[in-house]
């Protein structure tokens, strides 16, 4: 993955590197990134399920494919990036203590929500048989999720329980060997005939071994490189993006597309965060806060949507304008719960934040 970084930019001169950020910086870019790639997401569902309820819908609404669905794959390489910021500046205990707060708390909270919206709407819940696996967001394998969102969320816990091992040996002596022998062993896994550890709900056994785990190690080598590469090679990470998502759409191997997908969105959040370098964004502004409410839209649209065309909502209109409609719902109720459960997520940090010890 390092051999994708433009040569110019290692050859330039010191002066022109990026200082290393303050104490508490944020990249502002990166929260953006966020909420793109969520919208994204939403978009491929918002097509996927009005589809299944109006297949007269046309051309307007089918074009919000799969390829929306690579808002996953970026969300991913940001976790990457973001995860070994944090990592670099706090204990491993601190560490495990904010990831489990950020994920678990506002995931069971949307569950409880859609769960009992479907058991006073429908008189059922589906998967309820399920329902105990699903909340730990292990790899348990092929599981009804309430969500229908949750495979990725598997994948983001595995991968901070990955970070925080290797940050027990020593985050510094750990990280590079990390990227290098988990890349290998993706690799190694991929060519073997018989297996096929990517997939969407994998096991215990196969999870390690998923390329799906490329974006996260892309994330890790864009935070190493960020801080040593110049803000005027920033352009040409935007179009390295571009380039490598054009030639993924050539690659049959599902392992083969990841790869390059991690690399088109890891050069796309080098472009963030030297542009965020470059001329940092303002910290209220309002798409940055969109950012912060990107996991509660992920979380929550998908209900949203659903419940919507369940009950025919728009269904006189024309497929296009149903589909705008039940699009702006979607993002404005589950940014909605997305801003509540980020104030909560603080809200959790400051009761649970340990006691200090006078000497």
């Amino acid at each position: 993955m390092i051999a994708s970084t433009p040569s110019s930019a290692t050859a330039a001169a010191p002066a022109a590197v990026a200082p290393a950020p303050a104490s508490g910086e944020r990249y502002g870019r990166i929260q953006i990134l966020r909420f793109v790639a969520a919208l994204g997401v939403v978009l491929y569902h918002g097509s996927l399920y009005l589809q299944q309820k109006r297949p007269d819908a046309g051309v307007a609404v089918r074009v919000f494919d799969h390829h929306f669905a690579l808002g996953v794959q970026l969300f991913f390489v940001i976790s990457g990036f973001v995860i070994a910021h944090s990592i670099e500046r706090m204990s491993v205990g601190e560490f495990a203590r904010r990831r489990l707060l950020r994920i678990y708390p506002a995931y069971w909270l949307a569950v409880a929500i859609t769960l009992g919206g479907k058991l006073l709407l429908f008189g059922t819940i589906p998967g309820g048989e399920d329902l105990g696996r699903a909340l730990t967001l292990l790899p348990f394998g092929p599981l009804v999720y309430p969500l229908s969102v949750e495979w990725s969320l598997i994948y983001e816990v595995f991968f901070y329980g990955v970070v925080a091992l290797a940050a027990a040996f020593g985050w510094a002596r750990t990280r590079d060997w990390l990227c290098v022998l988990w890349l290998l062993v993706i690799v190694v896994a991929a060519l073997e005939p018989q297996a096929k550890p990517t997939a969407f709900l994998p096991t215990f056994s196969q999870i390690a071994f998923s390329a799906f785990n490329l974006p996260f190690i892309a994330g890790l080598v864009v935070h190493r490189l960020h801080l040593r590469l110049p803000v005027e090679t920033r352009h040409a990470y935007l179009a390295a993006a571009v380039a490598l998502l054009v030639g993924a759409e050539f690659l049959l191997r599902t392992e083969s597309k990841l790869l390059l997908q991690g690399l088109a969105f890891g050069a796309l959040a080098l472009w963030a965060v030297l542009a965020d370098r470059h001329a940092p964004m303002a910290r209220g502004s309002f798409a940055v806060r969109l950012g912060d409410w990107s996991y509660g839209l992920y979380l929550m649209h998908v209900p949203i949507i659903t419940l919507l065309l369940s009950f025919g909502i728009g269904v006189v209109l024309p497929p296009v304008a149903q589909f705008v409609l039940v699009i702006v719902a979607a993002v404005v109720g589950a940014s909605a719960f997305g801003a509540f459960e980020a104030a909560f997520y603080q809200r959790l940090l400051r009761w649970t934040r340990p006691a200090v010890t006078a000497p």
